[in-house]
């Protein structure tokens, strides 16, 4: 079977293949070392957790319980900031202090432009935390981020599956037949290709 055989196959199964599924045992080790992330502001509108109340907001934040000796992720809500029909009620509302208000719109308009560069796929970097941003190296290579990325996890799952996945024991032994055939595919040229188009 060719290599953009297996690719057509591989696109076409990904449907029942990327069915999430619930997550039993120990949270995984990507779960735990949240520790360092800054409280984030989160608006949920996912099924899967509980609901937000109508103007509230959820924010989470991943703190070091002492007394369990691990990362623990708590969550709170609060009351979600009035919206504003024109700007003299926002002015009122800091109390005619025009640096407050602009100081908050800044800080607006730099995470929409944060969030808008988090989705670009060129520019990136290695970061270099001893060297000036103007030193670090950029990333020349090619990454799978969105479909491409479910197209390659597929590709994993599915020739693991070929090399015994489900009869592994452990979970060791289920990451090293996918890390074996992370491998090959990565030795792969005509696998590669297909994974860029």
């Amino acid at each position: 079977m060719s290599a953009l055989a297996i690719t057509q196959e591989i696109e076409n199964s990904t449907q029942e293949v990327l069915v999430p599924k619930k997550r039993r045992g120990r949270p995984r080790k990507e779960d735990k070392t949240m520790a360092e992330t800054e409280a984030q502001v989160v608006e949920t509108q996912d099924s899967t957790t509980q609901p937000v109340d109508e103007g509230k907001m959820e924010v989470q934040r991943t703190f070091f319980d002492l007394g369990t000796f691990k990362n623990i992720l708590l969550k709170k809500q609060e009351d979600k900031p009035k919206q504003f029909e024109t700007l003299s009620e926002a002015q009122a509302h800091f109390h005619g202090d025009m640096s407050a208000l602009l100081s908050v719109l800044q800080q607006g308009m730099e995470a929409a432009a944060r969030d808008g560069a988090y989705k670009e796929d060129t520019g990136w970097f290695f970061p270099d935390e001893d060297k000036p941003f103007s030193e670090w190296q950029p990333y020349t290579g090619d990454f799978a981020s969105g479909d491409k990325l479910k197209i390659v996890n597929a590709a994993v799952l599915n020739l693991a599956k070929l090399q015994g996945y489900a009869d592994a024991k452990t979970a060791e032994e289920k990451e090293a037949i996918k890390e074996n055939v992370r491998e090959f595919l990565r030795k792969n040229p005509a696998m590669l290709k297909s994974f860029k188009v």
